[in-house]
């Protein structure tokens, strides 16, 4: 059962980042510290929940899909020079605007999915895994076993006990 969309998480978990890196602009000394600890804490459930949101239902091209996704984190190779360079100059805490920047461009990802995308998204509620057959009912599920053993006996003429339906 899923307590709340992930589309709202990642839109929950994104606004966290960008407020506590705003905080560690502010606070000074060991503060500022834990709130970057908090930024860590919030970006801990982005990129996993940005990555599944992202491939899902592109069907076939899942694969070649994520492969982009993956090859197209460059952030992590950009963002903490640009950072460095800024603090040698400017100092730590206008520094914290570089990724402040990058977050604010990201955070149009959760807001496009929960204004423009959020139908489609919540139509993929189930997941169809397995085989299935012409009915759509897994192979193997109990409730296709109880709908065959109902087909037979229907073809027969013969409803079908309780003891029947089981086997």
């Amino acid at each position: 059962m899923m307590v709340m969309k992930p589309r709202w998480v990642l839109l929950a978990f994104m606004t966290g980042v960008m407020i506590f890196i705003c905080a560690s602009m502010g606070v000074k000394g060991e503060g500022g510290v834990a709130m970057l600890s908090l930024v860590l804490f919030f970006e801990s459930c982005v990129f996993p929940t940005i990555f599944t949101l992202s491939i899902r239902g592109l069907g076939r091209h899942t694969k070649r899909g994520s492969s982009w996704i993956v090859a197209a984190v460059s952030g992590g190779a950009l963002f903490p020079s640009l950072t460095g360079l800024v603090a040698d100059h400017k100092g730590y805490h206008i520094a914290m605007c570089v990724p402040l920047i990058g977050f604010a461009v990201a955070f149009a990802f959760p807001v496009y999915l929960n204004t423009l995308c959020a139908q489609e998204l919540d139509g993929f509620r189930e997941t169809k895994i397995g085989y299935h057959d012409e009915d759509g009912l897994a192979i193997g599920d109990i409730k296709h076993e109880e709908r065959k053993a109902s087909l037979v006996h229907e073809e027969k003429g013969v409803s079908p006990t309780e003891k029947e339906v089981s086997l």
